[in-house]
C-alpha cells in the first residue's frame, strides 16, 4: 500500500500542484533506495525480463549500468 501510494498519490497527484509537493513525504520504508553507477541482480528462479518494453528472455542475474550524465528525465514544466 505504501509503495502503491507513493507511485499514484504522491508523484501522480500531488506533484502537480506547488501545495501538494509541499505535502509529499521524503521516503517510503517498503522501497529501498540507492545510488551508483552499476547494479547487478540475482534471482532465485529465471524471471522474464524486458529490455525498453521488448520481451528478453527470463534470466536468473543480470548486471546492469548507467554512464554518469548519460540518463536524461524529462517532466512537464509546473503550471502556473
Amino acid at each position: 500500500m505504501q509503495i502503491l501510494s507513493k507511485v499514484i498519490w504522491e508523484n501522480g497527484v500531488l506533484s502537480r500542484t506547488p501545495l501538494g509537493r509541499r505535502l509529499r513525504t521524503k521516503d517510503v520504508d517498503a522501497l529501498n533506495y540507492a545510488t551508483g553507477t552499476e547494479l547487478v541482480v540475482r534471482l532465485h528462479r529465471p524471471e522474464e525480463i524486458e529490455l525498453d518494453g521488448d520481451e528478453f528472455g527470463s534470466a536468473i542475474a543480470f548486471k546492469t549500468w548507467i554512464s554518469p550524465g548519460g540518463l536524461t528525465v524529462r517532466v512537464p514544466a509546473p503550471t502556473a
